[in-house]
């Protein structure tokens, strides 16, 4: 059927436009007799007319038969022979002949070898019976032999070659139309096997879907005990490994789950515990610190105490030496008062000795004038008065050698004493540059010491902000250990929910936790 379906479509389209090529054919001869100054060929026309009719009516039908295949090419090889009778004597007559191989290539697609050989022999004895009988009715001029056998050679040739492209043709479709009909038995075959396939697998997949049903409730305990065919013995095998896996799974992830809460509460507390041992030991280091922060202050107050200190007793020290060099000074002006005294008492000595001398010469004076008498009274009363006079003086030169005696006296204890101040000076500059030392080594010592207590200080400084962040991060590591816990509460609850056998992991999910160690 579809080998009839395929050739016989192509034939029909052929079948047309051979048709098509008739009427033309017809209507063309019509059309010369009118242009050409010919006379009486007007049969040929109505020949032509009428040989159109069947072909037409063949083409209306859509007959693709063997007898309208031989009657279409028949028929579309004689028209040519028509319009060379019409242009007979013309000089394009002869190329008309072309007419001829055009048609037979144009009725090969009719694909019918025989009805291409009738034509070619009609075209035969056409050629050879008006060559022979009327050769004015073929060529311009006189026909012969030699030309006929030429036509009859080149028509044979090409009929030759369009009847073999025609039949291989015919068998092209034909082998086409074999291929289509073992690919829809194919197509069968395999629509067949589909269908039992999609049977198999839509027992499998109930089975499956029933297994997987039963996996969504949580029972891991059904596993696929039906046979499945050879194809799908691998995914039940899987389907069974793979819920075996899970069971395992399952109860593994439990008991971890019961393991990891119960470790999860210890570490809970103790991180709760080691939260408050951080805590106070934070607030000790913090009141350590804060005390230390006194001390280093204190030591600073002291150690710049320490450093006016010795900052006085340098200012002593200079003041005793000034000092020293003022006893220094006094003593040497002592000495030479002392040595002023010893020569004021030479000049009193001095006076002392003119003074006696005075008093001598005055008696004198006075027993001279005696001697006198009257004329040596005055004299005389001068003279005890220069004798009284030097009697004074001798007195006031003995008070004035006493007098000086006691100075030298006080001027010596006066040196004595100096001397004494000087001594007293060395001892308090010696003793002031021990203090001095003794106060520089005691604020070096109170420097290193506030130096010390500065890094101790900012040691527990620092080892308070670490307490700190410690004490931060065990709240945190607590807080973060109590949320494990609710999660691995939450983990035994969802593994609950599964069937694992004789032992289920709901069982294990409720079971109490174990005693938490207290490391308070």
């Amino acid at each position: 059927m579809n080998t009839d379906l395929g050739l016989g479509t192509f034939r029909d389209v052929g079948m047309r436009l051979v048709v098509s090529l008739i009427a033309t054919l017809a209507l063309s001869g019509g059309l010369m007799l009118l242009l050409l100054p010919s006379s009486g060929k007007w049969p040929a026309v109505v020949i032509g007319l009428l040989l159109t009719l069947y072909p037409l009516a063949i083409a209306a039908q859509h007959r693709t038969d063997a007898a309208a295949r031989m009657a279409v090419s028949i028929t579309v090889v004689t028209m040519p022979a028509l319009l060379l009778f019409i242009a007979e004597g013309q000089a394009w007559q002869t190329d008309l002949h072309m007419l001829f191989f055009a048609l037979l290539a144009a009725a090969s697609i009719l694909c019918d070898w025989k009805a291409l050989a009738a034509a070619t022999g009609v075209v035969a004895v056409h050629h050879l019976g008006l060559g022979m009988l009327v050769p004015e009715w073929l060529f311009m001029g006189e026909g012969s032999f030699l030309r006929i056998a030429f036509h009859a050679v080149v028509l044979l040739v090409e009929a030759a070659t369009l009847i073999w492209v025609a039949q291989r043709l015919v068998e092209l479709v034909d082998a086409n139309a074999q291929q289509t009909v073992e690919r829809e038995r194919a197509a069968e075959a395999l629509s067949a096997e589909r269908a039992e396939q999609a049977q198999i697998a839509a027992q499998v997949t109930t089975s499956l879907g029933h297994s997987l049903t039963t996996l969504a409730a949580g029972d891991l305990t059904n596993e696929i005990q039906a046979d499945f065919p050879d194809d799908y013995a691998l995914l039940k095998r899987d389907f069974n490994a793979a819920v075996t896996s899970l069971r395992g799974a399952i109860v593994v992830v439990s008991d971890s789950a019961d393991s990891i809460r119960t470790g999860s509460a210890e570490i809970a507390q103790a991180s709760e515990d080691l939260a408050r041992r951080t805590q106070s030991n934070a607030a000790s280091l913090e009141q350590t610190s804060a005390a230390l922060a006194q001390v280093e202050s204190g030591l600073k107050l002291t150690a710049n105490t320490a450093q006016d200190t010795v900052a006085r007793a340098g200012q002593a020290m200079a003041t005793v030496d000034s000092g020293r060099t003022t006893a220094e000074v006094a003593k040497q002006a002592m000495s030479r008062v002392g040595e002023s005294a010893k020569g004021i008492d030479d000049v009193i000595a001095g006076l002392d000795k003119i003074a006696f001398q005075t008093r001598v010469l005055a008696m004198n004076a006075a027993v001279e004038a005696g001697r006198a008498g009257d004329a040596g009274r005055g004299f005389a009363v001068v003279a005890d008065l220069v004798s009284a006079l030097a009697m004074r003086a001798e007195e006031e030169a003995k008070t004035a050698r006493d007098q000086l005696g006691v100075t030298q006296s006080e001027i010596l204890v006066a040196v004595e004493a100096v001397g004494n101040v000087d001594t007293a000076f060395t001892a308090i500059s010696s003793d002031v540059a021990e203090v001095n030392k003794l106060l520089a080594g005691m604020a070096s010592d109170n420097r290193r010491q506030s130096s010390a207590i500065t890094e101790i200080t900012t040691a527990v400084s620092s080892m308070d902000s670490a307490t700190q962040q410690n004490a931060a991060m065990v709240e945190q590591t607590s807080a973060a250990a109590r949320n494990l816990s609710h999660e691995v509460a939450n983990l035994a609850s969802a593994a609950a929910q599964f069937t694992v056998g004789n032992r289920t992991a709901r069982k294990m999910a409720v079971r109490k936790p174990a005693m938490v160690r207290s490391f308070a």
